[in-house]
């Protein structure tokens, strides 16, 4: 397994290295083509943009002729490596590699935990169902931007985990992490009744804002110890955090900036280190879920519910 991915990379870095010697080639002769039949002086800022022509071919063939094969490659990493360890952690596990733009189901799954502005595009990759303990588990790569007159804006990028129960929250309630500019703002905080909490935990509140739908039901359900794990969180990730409990799903965004599964070209493959890093991605969050405590006044029970 390995050794087939290791000979898939191989194959794309050859062809990569001999097209950097082409390029490089052409370029030279260009450069002395242009000093031997250059009649007038030179006219640097005309000789640049010739080499910058050719050398932007050079790469538009390269990434043509290596594209097919640089694919084969991430898609065996990612299903012999990245969904072989989620499947040691998960049951039922499915993994989805495309990169998709705008997708609506995962949009609206995202938009739905009504703490996250979203821009003009949404982009998702590397898709994973799954359950934990037979609790439905989601993870996706997502990157969120904005496009304005002069540039785009990344709202957000990172991870986003939907883990949904089987009833739902007492109340509904967001924690955002201070450091998160693009949240839905107050305007629609007040238009959806939502009112911030006072948490009697200084170090939590230097981190967080927490706004909930019933006050005094959230402040009930956010006890010290679901604090603490949350601050567990955000001590090992070094991240900014987002959490919305919504309804009967726990939403958790991590902004690491950058997709997770993608594995490096330039470096031999070591299968016990990649699958550490996958393992690694999970283990806040599998922590988590393990120390919530199903049984507690989290959620509604059944009377409540009728």
């Amino acid at each position: 397994m390995i050794v087939e991915i290791e000979e898939a990379r191989k194959k794309v870095v050859k062809k990569k290295i001999l097209a950097y010697i082409i390029i490089g080639i052409i370029d030279l002769g260009t450069i002395l083509l242009l000093l031997k039949y250059q009649k007038e002086p030179s006219n640097i800022t005309s000789d640049l943009w010739i080499i910058a022509v050719i050398t932007s071919i050079g790469f538009l063939i390269m990434f043509i002729a290596t594209r097919n094969d640089k694919q084969k490659f991430i898609n065996a990493y990612k299903k012999n490596i990245v969904e072989h360890t989620l499947n040691e952690i998960l049951t039922d596990v499915t993994l989805d590699t495309k990169y998709e733009t705008n997708n609506n189901d995962q949009e609206t799954a995202v938009l739905n935990a009504k703490i996250i502005d979203l821009g003009d595009f949404f982009y998702s990759n590397d898709y994973v169902t799954g359950k934990y303990k037979n609790i439905p588990f989601q993870r996706t790569d997502i990157k969120i931007t904005t496009q304005t007159s002069e540039s785009s804006i990344t709202k957000f990028e990172g991870q986003w985990y939907i883990i949904s129960f089987n009833q739902p929250f007492k109340t509904n309630f967001k924690i955002k992490d201070k450091n998160f500019k693009y949240d839905q703002g107050m305007r629609k905080l007040n238009e959806n009744s939502y009112q911030k909490i006072e948490i009697q935990d200084e170090e939590f509140n230097k981190y967080f804002i927490c706004h909930a739908q019933n006050s005094i039901t959230a402040i009930d359900i956010l006890t010290k110890t679901l604090m603490e794990r949350i601050k567990k969180i955000k001590n090992e990730t070094n991240k900014t955090l987002l959490f919305s409990f919504m309804d009967n799903k726990l939403h958790i965004g991590i902004e690491t900036k950058k997709d997770l599964y993608e594995p490096n070209l330039y470096k031999k493959i070591d299968f016990e280190k990649e699958r550490e890093k996958v393992i690694k991605e999970l283990q806040p969050i599998i922590e988590f879920i393990d120390g919530l405590d199903l049984d507690n006044n989290l959620f509604q029970n059944n009377t409540q519910m009728q």
